[in-house]
């Protein structure tokens, strides 16, 4: 098995209800989503002066985020609640995205 092909066989994992992740409502969408806010925290710790421009943090398959427009500062809704997009990271067919509470409706 090649390393590219593990790297898919470990992402069924990690995106199974089973294992990581849980449903949410994203963007309009219903998604299998894995929310890591331990990590969210990990960074604080890891950026210059402590600080992280983040309040939830999320990771998606890429493929499940086909056609949305996401960039940073883009309003979004997380599970009913506003956000706006941090940052956004697509490595190895995972989308890491950063949100912040946003103010008000979208």
């Amino acid at each position: 098995m090649s390393l590219r092909d593990q790297v898919l066989e470990d992402l069924k994992t990690i995106f199974n209800l089973d294992e990581m992740a849980s449903v949410h409502r994203f963007a309009g969408r219903v998604l299998q989503l894995v929310v890591d806010n331990d990590q969210l925290q990990k960074n604080a710790l890891q950026a210059p002066g402590g600080l992280y421009d983040g309040d939830v943090l999320i990771f998606a398959k890429a493929g499940q985020l086909a056609g949305l427009q996401l960039t940073p500062g883009r309003a979004v809704d997380f599970d009913g609640r506003p956000y706006v997009i941090a940052g956004i990271i697509d490595e190895d067919g995972v989308t890491q995205i950063t949100l912040t509470a946003a103010q008000g409706g979208i």
